[in-house]
Order: C-alpha cells, then structure tokens, then sequence
C-alpha cells in the first residue's frame, strides 16, 4: 500500500550521515544515541518497532530536544530523494498530511486532529520542495 511509505516505520532503505538504514525510523533512533554501544543497538536491529523500543533506553545527545525536528527533516529528505518514495509523496497532491497516532501528539494528531502533527508538517515542507 503505498501510504505506508510515508510512515516511519515502513521498510525505506535510505542513507544518512555515511550509512544505508533500513528505515527512517531507524535512522532517527540511531541519531539521538550518545555512545556507540547504543547506536550498535540501533544498526544490529532492522525491524524499526524494535528500533524505537531502543531508542526508549539510550542516552540522548544533550541538545536531543532541540534539535529533533531537524534531524527528523534531514532524515526524511534523505528518504523522499529515493524515486519511488518521491513519487509517493507527491502523489498525495495537496492533500493534508497527518501522522495519526492517539498516542503521540507532539509528532502526529489522534482522530480528532489534536495535536501537533511535526511529522505531517516535515512532510509537507519536503513535498513542495520537491515540486520545485
């Protein structure tokens, strides 16, 4: 299904910072580990649920909070400059982008679009720079 594309968790081979990941969830993770043992953890596991589930125990980069959002859009322009990923992600047109999660508000909405949707609104920046 080509939406699930769009999600973090979807199986997206992408390179970020000199090494292929098997998801941008993945690569997020791995990008908020301090130490080398941690972010080990995160490359040795592909599956990117279990990834996030590491990235719950890791120690964070002392500027974690203020840079995440950053670090999410590089990651994902690096995941939507591979064709098939670009071409699903203007295949949305311009309709709105939503990570629905009832669970996370800061990234996503729950189902009465509460919350902050940062995922939907990096995902919408990266579209129109595709455009052009």
């Amino acid at each position: 299904m080509p939406d699930k594309v769009l999600s973090n968790m979807a199986y997206t081979k992408l390179w970020y910072k000199g090494i292929m990941f098997t998801s941008a969830e993945q690569a997020f993770q791995w990008a908020k580990c301090v130490t080398d043992e941690d972010r080990q953890k995160v490359l040795s596991e592909e599956n990117p649920f279990e990834c996030r589930k590491i990235g719950r125990h890791v120690k964070l980069l002392p500027t974690w909070e203020q840079d995440k959002l950053a670090i999410m859009a590089e990651i994902l322009v690096a995941k939507f400059s591979a064709p098939k990923c670009k071409e699903i992600l203007l295949q949305t047109g311009d309709s709105p982008l939503y990570h629905l999660s009832p669970w996370d508000l800061y990234w996503g909405v729950n189902e009465h679009l509460n919350g902050d949707n940062y995922l939907g609104m990096i995902l919408h920046r990266i579209r129109e720079n595709l455009r052009g």
